[in-house]
């Protein structure tokens, strides 16, 4: 199954490794084939579907014919 990784932080100063390495180590457990990780710092506050990298992983999930996207959380 064909996956992509999205984090997200608030700020400049956090840093999204920590969520990355639970959903890496998720992906992992599920035999997902990780193809791309989508980084992106801004607000949870921000509706994710006018986040701008949120909008990138949503377009390349449908062009790439992708299963699953992982995430720590949507917010």
């Amino acid at each position: 199954m064909k996956a992509v990784i999205y984090t997200r932080v608030s700020t400049d100063e956090q840093n999204p490794k920590s969520q990355l390495t639970v959903v890496e180590e998720y992906a992992k457990s599920k035999g997902y084939d990780v193809v791309r990780v989508f980084e992106e710092s801004i607000s949870g506050s921000v509706n994710p579907l006018e986040r701008p990298v949120f909008k990138e992983v949503l377009k390349f999930v449908r062009e790439n014919n992708i299963d699953a996207i992982v995430m720590h959380d949507i917010t």
